[in-house]
């Protein structure tokens, strides 16, 4: 079969803001007497922020809104990404660069809000090869379902199955195949000993990455 689109995951495919996420939610929490769980951060990897606040909100009894809780943890990762940049994961513009070299239709589809996906790619210089974006600020069901990448193929105007994911997260693959596309998993050490056995394929690297989407793109 031919893959004609990919569609990225941006936390920890594109950009390394896990461990931000993490610290951003760390000091959000230990602000009203609630120590993290780190564990149980990184089993939450790929949701959106407000489900991971609801969560903790409720376990801890936390006396805010979950909503509130989330702008909070947004506004502490904007004074984080002030401090600590911004990295990009290894590979990543040679990789988007060969893609768009070949005229590959490609699009961001993350859990994270609009604002932020927006900020972390500029801040990262990678927004300039998107044109399609899809944020849980647009669609209410995050992952695992398979909104998101649905949506985003329907803006590519390319077909679910003809749709490759990149993902480094459980909650991501599970949304990829939920939506009936081929998933290559990322194999991220910052995102945590994430279960990538979903996913078709596993890759060390966007390196790795490129040369199997390569090897999917040439077959017919």
């Amino acid at each position: 079969m031919t893959f004609n689109a990919v569609i990225f995951d941006m936390d920890g495919v594109l950009v390394d803001s896990i461990p931000l996420y993490l610290k951003a939610e760390q000091i959000a929490f230990r602000e009203h007497g609630v120590e993290m769980d780190a564990r149980e951060q990184y089993e939450r990897v790929g949701q959106p922020e407000i489900e991971l606040c609801k969560y903790f909100v409720r376990k801890h009894g936390v006396p805010k809104p979950p909503e509130e809780m989330s702008r909070l943890v947004e506004e502490k990762l904007f004074e984080l990404l002030e401090t600590d940049g911004m990295p990009r994961v290894p590979h990543a513009v040679e990789l988007l660069t060969a893609l768009r070299e070949k005229e590959v239709p490609m699009a961001v589809a993350s859990s994270s809000v609009e604002r932020v996906v927006n900020h972390f790619l500029k801040a990262a210089e990678l927004r300039r090869f998107f044109s399609v974006f899809v944020t849980i600020s647009e669609i209410p069901r995050g992952k695992p379902f398979p909104d998101l990448f649905l949506k985003a193929a329907e803006y590519l105007r390319v077909p679910p199955s003809k749709c490759v994911v990149v993902e480094d997260a459980l909650h991501g693959v599970e949304a990829a195949r939920n939506a009936g596309m081929y998933c290559i998993g990322l194999k991220n050490p910052l995102s945590g000993q994430q279960n990538l056995d979903g996913a078709n394929v596993v890759v060390n690297d966007l390196k790795e990455a490129r040369h199997h989407l390569n090897q999917l793109m040439a077959k017919e």
